[in-house]
């Protein structure tokens, strides 16, 4: 299992597909795994459970479609976590038991910002303060990322393509772990 982290909007669901379909391999979004998963509750979309349940509830959906997607014996996959799944120590623990291999793609925080605020503020961030709410969130999930880490691949504003051509090179030399 490749395993990708990092913020929101780093470019984890992208490089991901590109990645599974170099490499030949199913993806999975987590994400996209808790709406279809849990589609009996409304349909409801991550953002919104977030926004009307709080993390806990979110949470515990995270681990529940984690379980799901490993019981499914997917271990020859790309998933791509959430960008809080890294606080989500059961979860981490869930996937550190698993043979997979966590990339964390790193992409500087003014950009992650920009691209997280074109999309509107989400339930994550404060209204008040969507700036400094953020700083204080990316300066808390770094650590965690880097932590939990296989590899840390830095990203800024290169072409998807070519990050996968990196990844691609760094899971070759890994020893034949993926």
């Amino acid at each position: 299992m490749i395993i990708l982290s990092g913020m929101k909007h780093c470019g984890k669901t992208t490089i991901g597909t590109l990645l599974a379909d170099k490499r030949k391999l199913p993806f999975y979004d987590l994400d996209r795994e808790m709406e279809k998963i849990f589609s009996s509750a409304g349909d409801i979309p991550v953002r919104e459970i977030y926004k009307n349940q709080g993390v806990s509830v979110f949470q515990e959906w995270e681990i529940k479609a984690l379980l799901r997607l490993i019981g499914y014996g997917e271990q020859e996959c790309v998933l791509s976590l959430g960008g809080g799944t890294i606080e989500n120590t059961e979860a981490v623990k869930i996937l550190k038991k698993t043979s997979g291999f966590f990339i964390f793609l790193d992409v500087e925080e003014h950009i992650l910002l920009s691209r997280i605020l074109k999309g509107g503020i989400p339930p994550f961030l404060s209204t008040d303060d969507p700036e400094a709410s953020f700083h204080s969130l990316y300066k808390r999930r770094v650590p965690l990322y880097k932590a939990a880490a296989d590899c840390i691949i830095q990203l800024q504003n290169e072409d998807q393509r070519t990050a996968v051509k990196r990844i691609m090179e760094i899971l070759r030399r890994h020893n034949g772990r993926q």
